[in-house]
């Protein structure tokens, strides 16, 4: 069972890859490759961490769906070429080095180094949602949907990831709600400011993923209460240097 385990652990990413480089080369099926993408990555982590066993190790796909999707968007609006695969590739060894550490946490934990997943999760959901937040402010305004529907599906991707940290962090669902509610909420805001500001979407992708970071790591700090005056002093840089950034970077009229 744990080889077999093995062998899915080691074939997922490359599978992954293939999907996509199929995506790039047949974008007549888009559609049916990108579901075909979703549904081997559900089957193949529910076998490889047993949802049966608890429900809530669902949050170990999520991250994968989370960064495969938002890849699909980010390719979607990239030239073709040496970039897009540079980015699959990036995807493909993220996919990996997750899948692997996963397997390990769960069938082979004397080999699994402490806090990796949660180290990793925290630099795989920026990279995702750079990808995520990048893609959707241009098709923003090509798709011309209604802001109601890009604010539900932003609020709900937000609010999944941040339970994700909190679980694996251990906080209670009851402790850390409105931690979720709020920062949930406040990124879909945000996602509407830097949408309206004469700036370009790499940047304003960059702005939101590195916001959310500094949320969630400001409220687990909180909810831990382990706040202590250094950690303050550098969430305090961070934040004048994303600002710093949105003034240098918007063209102002």
């Amino acid at each position: 069972m744990v080889f077999i385990k093995n062998i899915i652990a080691w074939l997922l990413p490359l599978v992954v890859g293939l999907i996509f480089e199929l995506i790039l080369i047949w974008p007549q099926y888009f559609n049916l490759l990108v579901l075909l993408l979703i549904l081997t990555i559900i089957i193949l982590y529910a076998y490889l961490v047993d949802w049966r066993a608890n429900w809530q190790k669902i949050f170990f796909t999520w991250l994968i769906l989370l960064l495969v999707l938002g890849g699909v968007i980010f390719l979607s609006i990239t030239s073709q070429g040496l970039w897009q695969q540079i980015i699959v590739l990036l995807i493909v060894l993220s996919v990996a080095l997750f899948t692997r550490n996963v397997f390990l946490y769960f069938h082979q934990p004397k080999k699994y180094q402490p806090f990796a997943l949660e180290n990793l999760v925290n630099y795989l959901q920026i990279l995702a949602f750079f990808f995520l937040f990048s893609g959707l402010l241009v098709l923003t305004g090509l798709l011309r949907w209604p802001i109601w529907l890009f604010s539900i599906i932003i609020l709900t991707m937000v609010t999944l990831s941040v339970w994700q940290n909190y679980w694996l962090k251990q906080l209670s669902l009851k402790l850390v709600w409105p931690g979720i509610a709020i920062i949930g909420l406040l990124m879909t805001e945000l996602y509407w400011v830097i949408q309206f500001l004469p700036t370009s979407f790499n940047i304003g992708g960059f702005l939101l993923s590195l916001s959310y970071f500094l949320m969630v790591d400001f409220s687990k700090h909180i909810f831990l209460q382990d706040i202590k005056i250094s950690y303050l002093k550098r969430w305090i840089v961070f934040s004048g240097l994303l600002l710093l950034i949105v003034f240098l970077t918007t063209r102002w009229r």
